[in-house]
Order: structure tokens, then C-alpha cells, then sequence
């Protein structure tokens, strides 16, 4: 797997908890591997695998797929190695007869010990757990891994730097394969952002490292826009009212420099991330001169923005609607609204907030006491809404597609309780319930 030579042990013993493959998972590795890289088991038993997927389908599914250990066949041929194998079968099904499984249907399926990864975790020497779920181990592990990667691998002298305050490096490598002993652990690097400099740091995944990466680029501008800031510091239109507005969250300094971490975002990150010092220089350059105006439109778009959350929080405190919508409501406002929020949130994502707000009040003014339909509608939002912040609490999921669910469910609360505004794009239980499970099979972002 990756740079990693991986011990597998196998156990021919039918009725055995591991009957099968276990493979031998190094503690330091267990967060840089996802479920799904372990789909296919080993060669010699994934059409059999496969074959036990097609069986587990229900019967009214499993009958277009007959004989199975032929469409088995046709799917492993199919099969291209680079999805979820789940996905992969599914496609595959649908091709060749126009049956197309549901995502749900796929979830859980009762397959024979031996048509299952095992995992045995060893730290070091010594076997600490077994389990037949990689997410069960990286939920019981994943802080003790962490730490064994960070004491072992994150500030690796060939790589890592810190008090940076200019690009001075030519390129960071996509990644760094550091030798520990006879354990290549591959690292990946990123800018991280101490507000007075930057350092060079490596993390477990790309996801991690690129989580942290465009803060610590944009604190690189923001060293070298010093004029700029020092103008904009004394000159950001209405800053006063705004930051009265966003008291009761942050200070007026910590809402300017988010302000101004968020114009650098958007002025100097629209399209993809300088990958080097000549694009580090050349975007500066090309778009110092744009720098101010665009701090003052997102002076002005968080000026708008607590003004109709003052709004909503207003009419909310007013209302007569149940207690569980209020509380709902309320929740929600915190959401969206919050220390922070301006840098926060994605840029290109800010200028709809204020349509979430007054889709807020909106579903005030629309609310029927008593609606059956209207109570149900809260309880799908709600579950939707629980699965989110379990997703988003985890650090064993992608964190770009959790947040593709968040802004979706800001969407579907438009499409159940404020119409007839409109959605940005077309929203369903259906699409939800297909993002919830790429998120759960795609597991360890």
C-alpha cells in the first residue's frame, strides 16, 4: 500500500472471528489509509467478494443479476481499482442491464468472515487490537497514532522550517517519504499559519495537509501586503458598526484580521494555489492593486450579514413557533453566524449566507401551527443535521465533502420550510442520503 510494505496473515478456519486475511497495520500508519483501500482484499478472493456483495442485495434487486457468479465476473473485469468497490460493482450492474442499485442497499452487507479485511494494529512489536473495521480502529486510536506520527515525523529537520514570513523556498514536494527505522511513513507537507510567520510542517494525509496549507499561503500574503494592511486596519468602511454588531462574539481586532484574511483569500486565491515562488510572486504583483477593494466588499458583506442575523434574532425571540422549531432555529443561527464565520467560511459560499438568513425569516412568516408535514420536514432536517456534526466531529471523513453536506442541508431547510424562494441547486432527500454514504464509504478523508 503507497510506500508501505504491509505484512498479511491468512487463517484457513471456517467459523473463526478472523477467518481469512488480517492485514498487520502499524500504529504510526493506522490515519493515512481509508476503508476502501482494503475493499478488494487480495487478487485470489475478490470475485468471490464480489460475488457475496451481489448475494447480499435483497431479492427483488439480486434477481436481475442472475446467474451471479457470472455478472461477478463481468464486474471484476470491469472493475478499474480506483473507486469504492461497492461503487465500482454498482456501475458495472447498471451497464450491463439498466438496474441501478440503490446506495443504501450497500451499506452493511452480512458477508462470510473470509470475504472481510481483518485488521491487527501493532505498536511496535505488540498486537494492541484486532478488529474486522478499519473506522472502528482509527475511532479508538486515531489520537495515539497521532501522536506517534507527530513525535516520530512532523517536524522531520529535511523538510520542516519555521518563522518563514516570505516565500523563500522554491516548491513544497507533494509529499515525503520519511524512513523510520525500516517504516517509510509518508508525510505531506504544508504552510501553517502562526499569524506572525509560517512554518513548513508534515501531516498524516493530503486532506490534513491541505487543510492547513491555503491559511498558512494567505498569512504569507498578508506578511507582505504590510502598507495595505495598515491602511485598511484604520479605513474599513462601517468597521465600527460592524464590529458593535459582532460584539457579543469577537473584538473588533479579531474581526479585522479576519476580514483581511478573507480579502486575501479571495484576491489572491481565485482559481488554484500558488504552487511555487514565482506564482507566489507573480500573484502578489498582479494582484496587490486589487487588494483594498476587495477588503472593503467583504467589509461591507459581513456589514449585511449581521444585519439580518440581528434580524433573525430579533423575530425569533418574538415568535410564538413550538419550542423544538426555536431551538432548531436557533442552532442554526449559531451556524452560520459565529467567531470567525468571515474567515471561516469559503468565500465563494459568504455571499449566500444572507439568503439563509432570510430564508430564516422567511420560514418564520410561512409557519402553520399544528402541520404534520411541517413537524416532519424538522425531523428530517434534524437527522440530517446530526449526521453532519458526526461527520464533521470525526477526523476519519473528507472534510470537503462534509462540508458540500452542510451547505446542502442549508439548502434543503430553504426547499421544507421557505418557499417559494428557490435553492441554488436542485435538493432531495435522495441527493443527501448519496452524499451521507460517500462520505461513510470514502471514511478517513
Amino acid at each position: 500500500m503507497s510506500v508501505n510494505v504491509l505484512n498479511l496473515e491468512y487463517r484457513f478456519e471456517p467459523g473463526h472471528d478472523f477467518d481469512g486475511v488480517t492485514l498487520h497495520l502499524p500504529l504510526v500508519l493506522l490515519n493515512q489509509f481509508q476503508a476502501q483501500d482494503f475493499d478488494r482484499l487480495v487478487p485470489g478472493l475478490l470475485q468471490e467478494k464480489i460475488e457475496g456483495l451481489i448475494r447480499c442485495l435483497p431479492r427483488k434487486l439480486r434477481k436481475n443479476f442472475v446467474p451471479v457468479n457470472e455478472f461477478a465476473t463481468a464486474c471484476l473485469q470491469r472493475d478499474e481499482g480506483n473507486i469504492n468497490l461497492q461503487e465500482s460493482i454498482q456501475r458495472s450492474l447498471l451497464a450491463m442491464t439498466g438496474v441501478s442499485v440503490p446506495f443504501s442497499e450497500w451499506q452493511n452487507p452480512k458477508l462470510e468472515t473470509h470475504l472481510q479485511m481483518h485488521f491487527a494494529l501493532f505498536d511496535g512489536k505488540k498486537c494492541i487490537e484486532q478488529a474486522h473495521d478499519l473506522n472502528s480502529l482509527q475511532s479508538q486510536f486515531s489520537d495515539q497514532a497521532r501522536e506517534q506520527f507527530d513525535d516520530q515525523v512532523q517536524h522531520n529537520v529535511s523538510i520542516a522550517r519555521s518563522g518563514l514570513c516570505d516565500w523563500d523556498f522554491d516548491q513544497l514536494p507533494e509529499f515525503a517519504n520519511i524512513q523510520q527505522g525500516k517504516q517509510a511513513i509518508r508525510a505531506y507537507p504544508a504552510l501553517v499559519d502562526y499569524a506572525d510567520s509560517t512554518s513548513i510542517e508534515l501531516f498524516e494525509t493530503r486532506a490534513e495537509a491541505d487543510f492547513y496549507h491555503s491559511s498558512g499561503i494567505a498569512r504569507l500574503f498578508y506578511l507582505q501586503l504590510g502598507d495595505s494592511i495598515k491602511y485598511l486596519n484604520k479605513n474599513l468602511p462601517q468597521i465600527g458598526k460592524t464590529a458593535l454588531m459582532y460584539s457579543a462574539m469577537g473584538s473588533q481586532g479579531e474581526l479585522l484580521e479576519d476580514l483581511l484574511m478573507a480579502a486575501i483569500f479571495r484576491c489572491f486565491f481565485d482559481g488554484k494555489l500558488p504552487e511555487n515562488k514565482k506564482q507566489f510572486s507573480e500573484r502578489l504583483e498582479q494582484q496587490r492593486g486589487d487588494f483594498i477593494t476587495c477588503a472593503n466588499q467583504m467589509a461591507e458583506q459581513a456589514h449585511a450579514i449581521l444585519a439580518v442575523r440581528l434580524r433573525v434574532r430579533s423575530e425569533l425571540e418574538s415568535s410564538s413557533i413550538p419550542k423544538n422549531h426555536q431551538d432548531d432555529m436557533q442552532t442554526q443561527l449559531e451556524g452560520l453566524v459565529y467567531a470567525g464565520f468571515m474567515r471561516e467560511i469559503d468565500y465563494r459560499q459568504l455571499p449566500r449566507v444572507p439568503a439563509y438568513l432570510q430564508a430564516m425569516l422567511k420560514r418564520l412568516q410561512n409557519y402553520k401551527p399544528a402541520s404534520p408535514r411541517i413537524d416532519a420536514q424538522l425531523e428530517t432536517v434534524q437527522h440530517y443535521q446530526q449526521k453532519y456534526l458526526l461527520f464533521y466531529q470525526s477526523d476519519n471523513y473528507d472534510y470537503k465533502k462534509i462540508e458540500a453536506l452542510r451547505w446542502m442541508i442549508e439548502e434543503f431547510r430553504i426547499a421544507c420550510f421557505a418557499q417559494p424562494m428557490k435553492t441554488r441547486m436542485p435538493v432531495s432527500e435522495t441527493k443527501i442520503d448519496k452524499l451521507i454514504t460517500e462520505i461513510q464509504s470514502g471514511s478517513h478523508r
